[in-house]
């Protein structure tokens, strides 16, 4: 894999994966063993994103016809984390936890000692509460090196990105407009997305029940006539949305205000049926 492919798979598993540990004990015989397991994960709906990432990491996924899943454990996990560490953003801290506890023993085929359990235990514990979900999870305070690069954020919408049309006013051509939204509950994300793109992030819900804050960014008219050619050629499940999105803003601009009657129109209409056909 190249670094592009590893950029767009960092931001699919920042939107749609998880890196998790645990501990198990289990009764062998007539004593007990620690079992540690640690994996990538990656879930999803589609008929796409899976395949694609199975393909370019030469694995097989779960299929139960509803979800699509893929699984990375034991080396094989640590070897990927350690090429998509400086990828990652929403899931860098926990990256760097699984590869300091896969380090603990560092390939030696040795019994655990105290010490080592405990440290085990530590760092899975630290993982398991950022992993946590629902308005008591912790907040985040780690620090990040992340590049930004248009591959993850392309890689970041696929998975939890939407492209869709909005209403402004009376439903016609000119008042339906396509919009861009990525919402996330990792408020520092967001941040992190609107400082990169210039864009200032919105509420987007939550805060009641058990349910967090989320924020969003949205990208309207200019922002997806600027900032949509940059990812359009990394999006793999989004890409047709993409594509229609920007035609319908770059036809829209060559329509002087009030010319209803500009050749554009039909073309608009034909596109903004398009993506409400695909949403």
């Amino acid at each position: 894999m190249n670094d592009v492919e590893l950029q767009w798979i960092a931001g699919v598993i920042d939107a749609e994966g998880s890196i998790e540990m645990s501990t198990q004990r289990a009764k062998r015989m007539s004593y007990i063993v620690i079992i540690r397991r640690h994996r990538i994960r990656i879930s999803t709906t589609d008929n796409i994103i899976i395949p694609k990432i199975a393909k370019l990491l030469n694995r097989n996924f779960a299929d139960n016809n509803y979800r699509k899943t893929i699984t990375i454990n034991s080396n094989q996990c640590k070897k990927l984390l350690i090429k998509l560490l400086p990828y990652l953003y929403i899931k860098q801290p926990q990256a760097k936890l699984l590869l300091k506890a896969m380090s603990i023993k560092d390939g030696k085929n040795t019994p655990y000692t105290i010490k080592e359990n405990n440290q085990w235990a530590y760092i899975c514990d630290k993982v398991q509460k950022l992993n946590m979900r629902g308005k008591y999870a912790p907040i985040d305070n780690y620090q990040r090196n992340h590049t930004f690069s248009w591959p993850w954020l392309a890689g970041l919408i696929d998975g939890d990105g939407t492209i869709t049309n909005s209403e402004f006013g009376p439903r016609n051509c000119c008042t339906i407009k396509p919009i861009v939204k990525i919402s996330l509950t990792n408020l520092k994300t967001i941040e992190y997305l609107s400082k990169q793109l210039n864009i200032k992030s919105l509420p987007s819900g939550g805060g009641k029940g058990n349910k967090r804050i989320t924020r969003a960014i949205r990208l309207m008219s200019n922002n997806i006539y600027n900032i949509i050619p940059n990812i359009l050629p990394f999006l793999t499940l989004k890409k047709e949305r993409a594509l229609l999105a920007f035609e319908i803003v770059r036809l829209r601009r060559e329509i002087p205000n009030g010319q209803n009657n500009h050749k554009n129109i039909v073309k608009v209409k034909e596109l903004i049926n398009k993506l409400d056909i695909l949403n």
